[in-house]
């Protein structure tokens, strides 16, 4: 193709600019709108809330008696699961769902529960120990026999569970009172 400044020197004029073809002009359009949805149509979440934890639903699963030291399940699902007797110290239960669980004579000593709803658990005999609180639901909980040691508790939590009628009994693990480690006013 011949410059427009070099035709301007030699006197020629330039050639009118082609038209689009048909298929020219259908493939630029088609082009145009799939871009447009792939920038506009929403982009699926496939990370794993919390930074990687186990997100999965648990609900309904027998996991008693079992090892489950260190585990995270951040944000997890598990209504009316049954931990009875399993070792869940240090685990992440940061957000979990866990309305009627069960976690008879269970190990929570350092579990981060923060931010959890354990409304109607059974807590029977499990050993809170240090345990992470914050924002916790506890309503309905049954914690006959549970250590609460070392466990911070805003007030009106800590009301609540020493108002509970099974607000009472000792750790048969740790020998604690529930009431003691609650720090109850009796």
């Amino acid at each position: 193709m011949i410059s427009p400044v070099r035709l301007w020197r030699t006197g020629q004029q330039q050639a009118p600019p082609q038209q689009p073809r048909p298929q020219q002009l259908a493939a630029g359009c088609l082009a145009a709108l799939a871009s447009a949805s792939v920038l506009l149509s929403p982009v699926p979440a496939l990370a794993v809330s919390g930074g990687g934890g186990t997100s999965s639903s648990l609900s309904f699963q027998d996991l008693s008696g079992q090892d489950l030291t260190k585990k995270r399940f951040t944000k997890g699902e598990m209504r009316q699961t049954r931990f009875d007797g399993a070792n869940l110290a240090g685990v992440t239960l940061f957000g979990a769902l866990a309305e009627k669980a069960s976690f008879v004579g269970a190990n929570l000593s350092g579990a981060d529960l923060e931010s959890g709803n354990f409304e109607f658990a059974d807590l029977t005999n499990a050993n809170l120990t240090g345990a992470l609180v914050t924002n916790t639901q506890f309503r309905g909980v049954k914690i006959e026999g549970a250590d609460f040691t070392d466990v911070l508790l805003r007030k009106d939590v800590q009301k609540y569970l020493c108002g509970l009628p099974t607000a009472t009994g000792t750790n048969p693990t740790t020998g604690v009172d529930t009431r003691e480690s609650l720090l109850c006013d009796d």
